[in-house]
């Protein structure tokens, strides 16, 4: 297991960061997630969760129509 820690991920280019076999990140405030994405071109790792979805999450919007899309009820909201 290689703890990637905030030093690294945020001071560090990713081409210095430690090369794994499979990688599972998660967003957080400040956490340069464009930068895991290049990461994950260049080292080509198996990734367990899906990078691109945190996007999503992030737009309230997105999620809604994600929900919708799938069937799945959401509450009542302004946005359309």
């Amino acid at each position: 297991v290689v703890f990637f820690g905030d030093d690294l991920i945020k001071n560090c280019p990713m081409e210095d960061w430690p090369e794994v076999d499979v990688l599972i990140a998660f967003y957080s405030s400040g956490y340069p997630l464009a930068k895991a994405e290049e990461y994950i071109k260049l080292r080509r790792p198996f990734v367990l969760n899906d990078l691109k979805m945190q996007w999503t999450l992030m737009d309230r919007r997105k999620v809604y129509d994600l929900l919708e899309s799938s069937g799945i009820d959401v509450p009542r909201h302004v946005y359309t």
